[in-house]
């Protein structure tokens, strides 16, 4: 039509919004609000016929936030995404009612959310699991958090997955190793 409309932010002045995208539905606007200092993050939903803004979701760290692009909205309202809110980069669950979950602990990150299977039980990761100078590929039970690592060899691997995650080829490198490429079927 032609026609804008506003959002209304309130009365702050000092803001980022570096993130502004549609729901994967189609239905609405989201887009990430994020304060001067950036170690409090706002992800807000947008109705757009009454311009009507929800926070969908928050995330907070006394330093700062690792902005990053690995975050999941599903068609239940629930939000998969990668927070570093324990001193660690943990792939956590916030189901359609607002209770989050972590998922994934311990003394290691999630570089890379690369998404989830199509019947949503499993996360598909780049992990720094075998050492921080590393990273694997794994897949994360959604439901009990377990991690099964799916790349074989110690290096750098990093993966590229199908839109159902179903496959995906795996790239392979090391100090020993100039590459490899190979085609799997995700488990």
């Amino acid at each position: 039509s032609g026609n804008t409309s506003t959002v209304d932010m309130g009365d702050e002045k000092d803001y980022y919004i570096p993130r502004i995208s549609w729901l994967p539905y189609g239905e609405k606007m989201i887009f990430t609000h994020m304060n001067r200092l950036q170690n409090h993050m706002d992800i807000y939903t947008v109705e757009p016929s009454t311009m009507e803004k929800k926070i969908l979701w928050s995330d907070y760290d006394s330093a700062y936030i690792n902005l990053n692009d690995y975050t999941h909205y599903l068609d239940d309202g629930s939000v998969a995404f990668v927070s570093e809110r324990d001193g660690h980069a943990h792939l956590y669950i916030q189901d359609a009612k607002g209770k989050i979950r972590q998922v994934t602990q311990g003394e290691w990150d999630i570089t890379t959310l690369y998404g989830l299977s199509s019947d949503k039980k499993k996360a598909y990761v780049q992990t720094t699991r075998s050492g921080s100078e590393n990273r694997d590929i794994a897949t994360v039970d959604i439901r009990t958090g377990k991690v099964s690592t799916l790349s074989t060899q110690t290096g750098t691997n990093d993966a590229s997955f199908s839109a159902t995650c179903r496959y995906y080829t795996l790239s392979f490198s090391s100090t020993t190793n100039m590459g490899t490429r190979s085609l799997h079927r995700a488990t």
